[in-house]
């Protein structure tokens, strides 16, 4: 199975890893990510210091930190990795789809224009297709999909 999956598994499900899960810059519950993601997110002298171990993704975003592994006493920071973190940024552009490049404002802005995005199906065709990386891509390690979906949402929300 790839990186997103349409069957109904249970993406959302979070394991609590008890104290390894917890932000020592911020205190927030953070979700497990692979380390191939944390590695593919980093920045090249960041990489140098990155080791093998459990690391969680810090998604509050008012949080600077991006990843941290606390079994390893290692933390990485918004000016640790290559892209911007949409979830941690305040201005444009703020990634949804890491993986097609789609921002917030673009789904918004559609949704003015015409009252509707084709983000949604646009993605869900190319998952199907085996198309999308998000494990890699998506900083989270997760499917973008729900996030687009909610962004979708409330912008709709708005314009009604």
């Amino acid at each position: 199975m790839g990186c997103c999956s349409t069957n109904n598994e249970s993406d959302n499900k979070q394991i609590l890893f008890e104290i390894d899960n917890i932000c020592n810059t911020c205190g927030s519950t953070a979700n497990k990510v692979e380390y191939k993601t944390v590695l593919m997110i980093l920045k090249n002298n960041s990489l140098q210091t990155a080791k093998p171990g459990n690391y969680f993704y810090c998604k509050n975003p008012d949080c600077n930190t991006v990843y941290f592994s606390n079994e390893l006493g290692l933390s990485y920071y918004k000016n640790d990795v290559r892209i911007p973190i949409g979830i941690k940024e305040t201005k444009e552009p703020k990634l949804i789809c890491y993986c097609f490049d789609i921002t917030e404002k673009q789904i918004k802005d559609e949704i003015n224009l015409t009252g509707k995005s084709t983000a949604p199906d646009f993605i869900t065709e190319k998952i199907k297709d085996k198309l999308c990386a998000c494990n890699i891509k998506n900083p989270s390690g997760k499917c973008c999909l729900g996030d687009v979906k909610k962004v979708v949402a409330s912008a709709a929300r708005k314009i009604k």
